[in-house]
């Protein structure tokens, strides 16, 4: 699945050529998208190492600033961060894409605006990426992953030359509109690769970038083999805490729902090594990272998050597309596929811009189905 880069794709309709980075100018002007916590996170930790970050918002939307950022029992205020609107685009030497993975499709026309000749952009998104089968190598090469693209324009506009990907093995949450908490749990870490395979000047001056702002960073050979890693946790563990209300503790604890976590782990770790990738993880190593994850605390995942907020769920990219990708292989995935059915019916009774969930009528608890 790693292999050799695969040639370059020609230049796309509408943005600039990639021209050579200088080391002089490497990603001082930093613009990120999706104010959501890991997003606020990132950014805080880049303002405090001296680059001059912007937080993208929404025409007419606004940020209470300055930030605080709070982790190991300290609290930092972040005073440097700018905020932008999303329509009145700036070119800059680095675009952070930290928006929901079902979100960036449409935020793409958006993103756009912020790229110039040399801007470099950095995906931070859950689930399987829109990018999977571009240049995989595989039987599939160039297929458009539906629950991640639906109507393809991901991998028809955005330049994977420009593109770098980041995997978070890191927990936060968003106490109030200024006020970020980060978890810290043994193997933390910000993975990050390109899509294509190999490496260049951007991906080490990247890397140089973050591990300056305190962001524990490793450089990945075999991307799509991290995206794997990543989700074997989030595919069971996102979507029943959105079904159930429960943080990490409380489903890890009860016997019922670990046992159901850990046969929709072993499910995805199938279709993993049915897609080629070589994996040696099993269930229950998976589990006893989430373990640590939730002794810390009452940690709940980004999807029950959402839930409680009233914004609609991440449940294509993260499970979705891990049922596609199981039928295209002719793997069965009956636990996957019933968390998939619970939460797509969840998040389609959200209503998003009113932020609460579509309450359910008298007529319609008691209908009878035959």
């Amino acid at each position: 699945m790693g292999g050799t880069a695969p040639p370059a794709r020609p230049p796309v309709a509408g943005l600039p050529p990639v021209e050579r980075m200088t080391t002089s100018t490497a990603f001082r002007r930093i613009a990120i998208f999706g104010a959501g916590a890991l997003g606020l996170y990132i950014g805080g930790r880049l303002a405090q190492a001296g680059q001059q970050v912007t937080l993208v918002v929404r025409p007419g939307s606004t940020l209470a600033l300055p930030l605080l950022i709070e982790e190991q029992g300290r609290i930092e205020t972040c005073a440097t961060l700018a905020v932008g609107s999303s329509d009145r685009g700036e070119a800059q030497d680095l675009v952070v894409i930290a928006v929901k993975a079902h979100q960036l499709p449409a935020a793409w026309p958006e993103i756009r605006r912020w790229i110039g000749p040399e801007t470099r952009l950095l995906f931070i998104q859950n689930g399987l990426p829109w990018w999977y089968f571009l240049g995989e190598g595989g039987p599939h090469d160039g297929r458009t992953l539906l629950a991640s693209d639906p109507d393809g324009r991901l991998a028809a506009e955005v330049d994977l030359q420009r593109s770098i990907a980041c995997i978070v093995h890191k927990s936060a949450e968003r106490r109030d509109r200024q006020h970020v908490v980060a978890v810290n749990t043994p193997g933390d870490r910000f993975i990050i690769g390109q899509p294509q395979g190999g490496q260049d000047a951007a991906l080490a001056k990247l890397a140089e970038l973050m591990r300056g702002a305190g962001l524990p960073v490793e450089i990945s050979p075999d991307l799509r083999a991290s995206v794997w890693e990543k989700l074997y946790g989030n595919v069971a563990l996102n979507p029943l805490s959105a079904i159930t209300g429960c943080d990490l503790a409380t489903m890890l604890a009860k016997p019922e729902t670990r046992r159901l976590i850990e046969s929709s782990i072993e499910e995805a770790i199938a279709v993993a090594r049915a897609c080629g990738i070589q994996t040696a993880t099993r269930a229950a190593e998976r589990l006893r990272r989430a373990d640590q994850v939730a002794a810390r605390g009452s940690v709940r995942t980004s999807m029950l998050q959402d839930r409680l907020a009233g914004r609609r769920l991440e449940v294509g990219p993260i499970i979705g597309a891990v049922v596609e990708l199981a039928r295209l292989q002719g793997v069965a995935t009956p636990h996957l596929d019933t968390l998939y059915a619970c939460a797509s019916a969840i998040s389609e009774r959200i209503d998003e811009p009113t932020g609460a969930a579509i309450p359910i009528t008298h007529e319609q608890s008691t209908r009878k189905t035959a």
